[in-house]
């Protein structure tokens, strides 16, 4: 499967959500998405990658 890893920079984290920085672009994501000790100030590395459809969503799932 085909896959994409980027390093972001961790700007801020208030009440459970943190906003990175991906290039000039900004996210907000869950704290629980980061890894353990993650925090502001700090790069992270974030991989993506295609997965087949998991089988329990196989059928009725459509693109939105």
């Amino acid at each position: 499967m085909k896959s994409k890893t980027t390093r972001v920079f961790v700007d801020q984290v208030d009440e459970g959500i943190a906003t990175i920085i991906i290039s000039e672009q900004t996210a907000r994501v869950p704290v629980s998405l980061l890894p353990a000790g993650a925090g502001e100030g700090q790069w992270i590395e974030i991989a993506i990658r295609l997965v087949p459809v998991p089988r329990e969503h196989a059928r009725g799932r459509r693109r939105r």
